[in-house]
C-alpha cells in the first residue's frame, strides 16, 4: 500500500456508528488503518438529514497522520474542516 503516489488520500465513507461509539472508540481503529498508506487521509462521512436512525453516524470528518488524529469534525456535527498541506 506504500506506492500510492499523493500528498493526501481522500477516504470519503459511509459510516453507521451511533455518534458515541464513533467519537469514542471506532475513529481511532479508523486512524491505525490510515497510517498504512504513509501519508495524510482525509476522512470523510456524509452528512444527511434524512436518515431514520437518530444515533446513527451523521457527518464526520478527520485528519489521519501517523495514526492520530490531527483535525477533526465530530461525528453528529455539521460543519466545514479547512486542511492546509
Amino acid at each position: 500500500m506504500n506506492d500510492i503516489k499523493s500528498d493526501i488520500v481522500l477516504w470519503p465513507v459511509y459510516t453507521d456508528f451511533n455518534y458515541d461509539e464513533w467519537n469514542k472508540k471506532e475513529k481511532y481503529e479508523y486512524a491505525i488503518q490510515a497510517d498504512k498508506l504513509k501519508r495524510p487521509v482525509l476522512y470523510v462521512n456524509p452528512y444527511s438529514l434524512d436518515m431514520y436512525e437518530e444515533e446513527s453516524a451523521r457527518g464526520g470528518a478527520c485528519l489521519f497522520l501517523d495514526s492520530l488524529i490531527r483535525n477533526e469534525i465530530p461525528s453528529g456535527k455539521e460543519d466545514v474542516s479547512i486542511i492546509e498541506i
